[in-house]
């Protein structure tokens, strides 16, 4: 079977990306190195190309995650096409839905509350 070559910024992205999927859906120490790179289809080798550890390549997962947020609640509260209760509604928003993506158990995280509830509803 033929490796699909691809830019190093995509690869390093597409390593990014399963990493924060399997962070989510299993936790730091529920996926390993080898379950990044078999899921991307590479070699060991291109993890270490990229990351210096398990613990780098996480910290970088999480950072971009955090910084994309910000970014989103950045551009709404520039916004001038929104009011003033609206911007607060849907930073808000994302900063609820943020908590609860980095909470390890979301059944018992104690980030859920009947005010975020009303907000999602709405």
């Amino acid at each position: 079977m033929k490796r699909i070559s691809k830019e190093p910024d995509v690869r390093r992205q597409e390593l990014m990306d399963i990493g924060f999927e399997l962070y989510m859906k299993k936790g730091m120490k529920g996926f390993s190195i080898k379950d990044v790179v078999n899921h991307a289809g590479v070699a060991t080798g291109l993890f270490y190309y990229y990351f210096k550890s398990k613990d780098n390549f996480v910290d970088e997962v999480l950072n971009e995650f955090i910084v994309k947020n910000m970014e989103l609640i950045e551009e709404i509260l520039i916004s001038n096409e929104r009011s003033v209760m609206q911007k607060m509604k849907d930073s808000l928003n994302i900063f609820w839905t943020f908590i609860e993506k980095l909470a390890p158990y979301k059944n018992v995280s104690s980030f859920q509350t009947e005010q975020h509830f009303q907000l999602e509803q709405k």
